[in-house]
């Protein structure tokens, strides 16, 4: 079947990015945004310390996974508990396709997810440009 790679990809992405897990995902950003912005109410002196610690005890070590975690598990776990994994494996589609429409769709959700709070938390940190680059290649 030619051309499935585009349909595929919006149906994960639909499974992937529903209202509800969008929204607690934005909670656990907007975390990231007011710590920020606590962060930049400190002293200049000790902002990219703590910022670099936040970033990395929260937003590499518990973010990250925490929302890859859940958008993966929706995208590839929905099909699979609603019965429509089956009819896509008995559709002639290369299996190739699924996978990388999957990881596509998890990518699509989670990387804005991910990057965009931490970003804008280094940048409300008043750590500097170097840091908020640091920050978003990190988170990325």
């Amino acid at each position: 079947m030619r051309g499935s790679w585009n349909p595929l990809y919006r149906l994960f992405l639909g499974w992937a990015g529903g209202r509800a897990r969008l929204v607690a995902l934005a909670g656990l950003g907007v975390v990231a945004v007011v710590v920020g912005l606590a962060v930049g109410s400190q002293p200049e002196a000790d902002r990219l310390e703590v910022w670099v610690r936040f970033a990395n005890t929260f937003g590499l070590s518990l973010l990250a996974p925490v929302v890859a975690l859940l958008v993966a598990s929706a995208a590839l776990g929905n099909p699979s508990e609603d019965g429509t994994l089956v009819y896509l494996w008995l559709r002639p589609v290369e299996r190739w396709q699924l996978a990388t429409a999957a990881y596509a769709a998890a990518l699509t959700v989670s990387l804005p997810a991910v990057v965009v709070p931490l970003a804008i938390g280094a940048a409300a940190a008043r750590t500097g440009g170097e840091a908020v680059w640091g920050t978003v290649s990190a988170a990325a």
